[in-house]
């Protein structure tokens, strides 16, 4: 059982389907002094926080919109908002161009592609409740 101390500034959840993609964003966030826990769809990602400890160690969740499962990203939004609101939220996606529209302020949309830095501010955004850009903006 993973332990995590509360309110954990540097502790990520990213939830990305794709292994590849995953990996990339896992390192642009561990080189930027984050702490990741991944999972795979947002199935899997429900249950991580369920556990205990695991979603009072977490600053924020990365999510992507399209995933295998049950919910997606915007569903799997939703659910933390609710349960958990402390966790700041960002949601990608290459396909939805709209879906920044469906995401409710505080939480961020990030379009992909998009650069590792604008990851990294995304995230910090969230962690810190100041949004750098508005929801339904492009981000490069």
């Amino acid at each position: 059982m993973r332990q995590f101390r509360p309110i954990d500034l540097n502790h990520i959840l990213l939830v990305e389907d794709d292994d590849l993609l995953r990996d990339i964003l896992n390192d642009i966030l561990c080189e930027a002094g984050f702490r990741t826990s991944e999972a795979c769809c947002a199935d899997e990602a429900l249950n991580l926080l369920k556990e205990s400890g695991f979603a009072e160690g977490t600053a924020a969740l990365v999510t992507d919109i399209d995933m295998p499962g049950t919910l997606d990203g915007i569903a799997l939004a939703g659910c933390v908002r609710e349960k958990w609101p402390r966790i700041g939220i960002v949601v990608t996606s290459g396909a939805h161009c709209g879906a920044g529209l469906l995401i409710r302020p505080p939480a961020v949309f990030l379009p992909k592609p998009f650069r590792g830095e604008r990851l990294i501010e995304a995230v910090r955004s969230v962690i810190e409740g100041e949004l750098a850009a508005p929801t339904h903006r492009w981000a490069s």
